[in-house]
Formats: structure tokens, C-alpha cells, sequence
């Protein structure tokens, strides 16, 4: 028992010793970790830095500025000449053969000092010609006139004759018309005078003698019937015999009246029958008549028409004829040639300088005729001269009338300032080309002499100019880059932003822009040492 307690004792010694013993390397351990976790960190630290400073070292860098509030300036520039203030053309008359040119292109001459000398044996041919042909002009004048007189004569008697014909024509178609209108008249009294059926019936029945001598009978036969009833029988033969007469004058009587009776009824018949068919006769005249007058009435209208139409053909003005006139414009044109080649023939042939001037176009050729373009092309010196010079359609807006000019003439050191511009004219010649031009005195320069010109104008103050460095294009759309703060888990980085703008103006070195997509606060990319683009980190240049 004592042994073993010996034995745990010694166990519990050394495990004590043994659990001090891990402590202590438990302890060596964790220190050794924290100072390689310290080295670690300081390494990483130190790499950190050192890439950092490589990766920026390898960074374009930009220079930037923010938008400013300025005036933009154009500077315009053109290249021009001196030229007439106003040119003359020297004309003389068509036709005439030119024998010598005396002046050269570019030659300053007096006025009335000679210019070309015209052929003197070709004009005076020339003026025997047109005197000819006034003559002839002035014949074939007067057969026209002549031959109007008589087409007037012969239109008056054309007129009084359509007249005379038209109230002849006028009164006997109203005598036609009258008869005619007389007949209707009669044809109507006529048939509203004719008895009714029953009247006419009765009236012939009474002009029947057949009728009449049958009613005659059948009355003598009624009388002698009422006279033997009259008479007195006495004796029984007497009444007897009577009595026979009175039966055989009873039949007799009875045929009689059946025979009237008979006739009557056949004659009343016919006498209808007569009656319509005269009735009939007579409404049919009437209306024949009235025809005939309708037609009669028609065919003076007709007469008429033509006749009128007569009257208006002899009235009619002829159709016109300018002949005469143009026959006698070409007698005084004639005349008026005629009259100039005599008043070139005054002065020997020659033409004339109009007036004090320089020679600048000569289209005469010796050996050929004149015609109607000018001879040549001279300048008017009391009109002085001018500087003309071409601008673009772009340039036209930054220059007005009234702008100070500098103009600077020739090859030399003599350069004019403070000359306004007095007009600016579209070219006719050039689409969008605008000429500028002002005048200057001949002191300044000699016709022709080349120079330049140079203006400078403002276009107002602009809220955001840019450097037009900073103006990038997609081909499509402007933009600018701005560089934006951005950040990161290295710190803060500047990154390249894109803003698409408007340009709104720009001279050779500035560019002003619309103010909706930046602000006077932002910082625009305006160099930078590599090329770069939407995205990008960037350094700012060092001051």
C-alpha cells in the first residue's frame, strides 16, 4: 500500500511537471506565431506599397480644367482683290467691221479719248444699205396704207348693205305674218259663225224642196180632209160619199205623213253628217292657217337670224394685222441705225472712251464685225474702287455690316486698319460663298492688286467653354471625359467619365457648350500623356 502511494505520488509530481512543461510551449508557440503574423503583415504592407506605387507609376496621367465663363472670339480671314467700283461696257453699233483695237487691257484712258477704229469704207457701204431699205420701207408703208383705205371702203358698203338687207327682210316678214294672222282671223269668224247641228238641220230642212213639197202635200191633204168635214151631207149618199172621202184622205194622209217622216229622218242625217263635216272643215282651215303662221313666224326668225348674223359679219372687226405697224417700227429702227452709223461716221470711225477710266476687258477683235455685246470693259475712276473678297457660309455669321476690317494690300508692309464693312452679297456663281466688299481710295491700291483681310468678332459671352482639346467624337455624338473620383479597396481613384454635349459655338482653340450635362465644378480632361478612354483610371498631372 505504501508502495503504490509512493508510486501515485510520484505520478501526480511529474504530471504537474509535465502540464507546466505544455504551458510553457503553448506559450514559446502563440509568440512565435504573432511575430511571423507581424512579419506577414509588414511584408504584405511593404509589397502593397511598392505595387501601388508601380501600378500608379504606369497610369496616364491628365491634366484637367473645370468649365469657364468667357467670350468667344472668330478670327475670319479671306483672300480678295481690288476691284471696280463700277464697271462700264463700251457698245457701238452691230455690223460694222473693226479695223483696229487702240487700247490695251489694263491702259488708264481719258474720257473722248479714242478706243477703236471701225472700217470708214464698210460704214459708209453699210449706210447706203439701210438707206435703201428705208426707201423700200417707206413703199411697202404706203401700198399698206392704200390697200386699208379700200378694205374700209369696201367694209362700209358691206355694212350698209347687211343693214338694208335686214329691214327688208325684217318688213316683209311682218307683211307675211299679217296675212297670215288676216286669214286666221277670217277662218276663225268663219267657223265661230257657223250655225250649231240643230240650227244648221232646220235652216237646210226649210231650203229642201223635196221636203218642203212633201210637207207641202202632207198640209193640202190635212186641209182637205178639215174642209170635208166641214162640208154638210144631207142626203145618206151624201154622208155616205163623205165618209169615203175622209177614209181615202185619212190614208193618204197617213202615207203622206209616213213619206215626210220617211225623208225627214233620211234628210236630217245627211244634214248632220254635212254639218260635221263642214264643222270639221272649217276647225281644220283654222288650223292649217295657224300652222302655216307658226311657220311663217319660225321662218322669220330664221330670215332674221341670218340676216343679223349679216349685220354682225359686216360689223366685225377684221382680224388683226400689225403688218403696217411693224413696217413702220421697222422704218424708225431703221432710221435710228441709220442715224448712228451717220454719227460714227462724224467722228472718223472711232469709238469713244464714255468717260475717265482703266481698260478692263477687251472682247473687240480686229477683222471681225461688231455685235451687240460690248466692245470692251472700262471702270468709271469718279466711282472709285473697291476690296471684294469670298467668305464660307460658316464665316458669314460672325461678320456684319459696319464691322472694322484689317486689310493688308500687295506684298507689302502697308496694311489698312479700321475699314467697315459696307455690303455682303451671296455669290451668284457659288452656293454658299458670301462676298465682302468695301470701298477704298485709289491711293490704297491699284485695280487689281490682291490682298487680304482680316476680322475679328465676338459672339457673346458663353457660360461653358471648354479647351477644344477636350471635345472628343464618336461619329456620331460629342463627348467630354471628366475625371470622377471613384472608390476603391487600394483607396480613392480617378476614373474617365463620359458626358455627351452640344457644342454651341468654337473658335480655333475654344468650344462653348450646352450647359445640361455638366457644371462649372466638374473637372474636364483636356490632356493626357497615353490615349484614353471611358473607364480609364487616371492621375492628375503634377503642378
Amino acid at each position: 500500500m505504501k508502495e503504490k502511494k509512493i508510486k501515485l505520488g510520484r505520478l501526480l509530481t511529474n504530471g504537474g511537471s509535465a502540464e507546466a512543461e505544455h504551458e510553457k510551449r503553448a506559450e514559446s508557440f502563440q509568440k512565435k506565431v504573432l511575430k511571423s503574423a507581424f512579419w506577414f503583415f509588414l511584408i504584405f504592407f511593404i509589397c502593397g506599397l511598392i505595387s501601388r506605387g508601380m501600378y500608379g507609376a504606369i497610369l496616364p496621367r491628365v491634366g484637367v480644367e473645370s468649365p469657364k465663363k468667357m467670350s468667344l472670339t472668330h478670327r475670319v480671314e479671306a483672300e480678295g482683290s481690288i476691284v471696280e467700283n463700277k464697271r462700264a461696257a463700251v457698245l457701238a453699233k452691230e455690223g460694222i467691221r473693226i479695223e483696229a483695237v487702240l487700247v490695251k487691257q489694263g491702259q488708264s484712258v481719258s474720257k473722248d479719248e479714242p478706243l477703236v477704229q471701225l472700217d470708214l469704207n464698210d460704214l459708209e457701204s453699210l449706210i447706203e444699205d439701210k438707206e435703201i431699205e428705208i426707201e423700200k420701207s417707206s413703199i411697202q408703208i404706203k401700198a399698206m396704207e392704200k390697200n386699208q383705205a379700200l378694205a374700209a371702203g369696201e367694209k362700209a358698203v358691206n355694212q350698209k348693205r347687211a343693214n338694208e338687207d335686214y329691214e327688208n327682210t325684217r318688213q316683209k316678214s311682218d307683211i307675211s305674218l299679217g296675212k297670215a294672222q288676216d286669214k286666221i282671223n277670217e277662218a276663225k269668224a268663219e267657223r265661230d259663225s257657223f250655225p250649231p247641228q240643230k240650227e244648221y238641220v232646220l235652216q237646210a230642212r226649210e231650203q229642201d224642196e223635196e221636203y218642203q213639197s212633201l210637207l207641202k202635200n202632207l198640209e193640202e191633204k190635212k186641209q182637205q180632209l178639215e174642209e170635208i168635214k166641214s162640208r154638210e151631207a144631207v142626203s145618206q149618199e151624201e154622208k155616205e160619199e163623205k165618209k169615203n172621202e175622209k177614209e181615202q184622205l185619212k190614208l193618204e194622209i197617213e202615207e203622206a205623213r209616213q213619206a215626210l217622216a220617211g225623208y225627214k229622218e233620211s234628210l236630217t242625217a245627211s244634214l248632220k253628217q254635212e254639218w260635221e263635216r263642214k264643222k270639221e272643215e272649217l276647225d281644220e282651215n283654222v288650223s292649217s292657217l295657224e300652222t302655216e303662221s307658226r311657220q311663217a313666224s319660225l321662218q322669220k326668225e330664221e330670215d332674221m337670224r341670218m340676216a343679223g348674223r349679216a349685220v354682225e359679219d359686216a360689223n366685225r372687226e377684221a382680224a388683226a394685222d400689225s403688218s403696217l405697224e411693224l413696217a413702220r417700227l421697222e422704218k424708225r429702227e431703221l432710221e435710228k441705225q441709220l442715224e448712228a452709223y451717220k454719227k460714227i461716221k462724224e467722228q472718223g470711225g472711232k469709238i469713244l472712251a464714255p468717260m475717265e477710266g482703266d481698260i478692263v476687258e477687251i472682247h473687240a477683235i480686229e477683222g471681225e464685225r461688231t455685235g451687240d455685246n460690248a466692245l470692251l470693259h472700262m471702270t468709271d475712276r469718279e466711282e472709285g474702287y473697291r476690296f471684294s473678297a469670298e467668305i464660307t457660309k460658316k464665316d458669314r455669321k460672325y461678320i456684319n455690316i459696319g464691322d472694322l476690317t484689317e486689310v493688308k494690300i500687295g506684298t507689302g508692309e502697308k496694311v489698312l486698319s479700321d475699314i467697315p464693312v459696307e455690303t455682303i452679297e451671296e455669290s451668284k456663281e457659288q452656293e454658299g460663298i458670301y462676298v465682302v466688299s468695301f470701298p477704298i481710295t485709289k491711293d490704297m491700291g491699284r485695280l487689281g492688286d490682291s490682298g487680304t483681310m482680316k476680322l475679328s468678332a465676338g459672339d457673346g459671352e458663353k457660360n461653358l467653354c471648354v479647351p477644344l482639346s477636350a471635345i472628343h467624337s464618336d461619329g456620331i455624338k460629342n463627348y467630354v471625359l471628366l475625371a470622377a473620383t471613384n472608390q476603391t479597396i487600394l483607396g480613392e481613384e480617378l476614373k474617365a467619365v463620359r458626358r455627351d454635349v452640344t457644342i454651341l459655338d468654337k473658335n480655333e482653340s475654344t468650344a462653348a457648350i450646352d450647359s445640361g450635362a455638366i457644371t462649372e465644378e466638374d473637372r474636364i480632361i483636356v490632356s493626357a500623356t497615353k490615349h484614353i478612354k471611358e473607364g480609364d483610371t487616371v492621375r492628375l498631372l503634377e503642378n
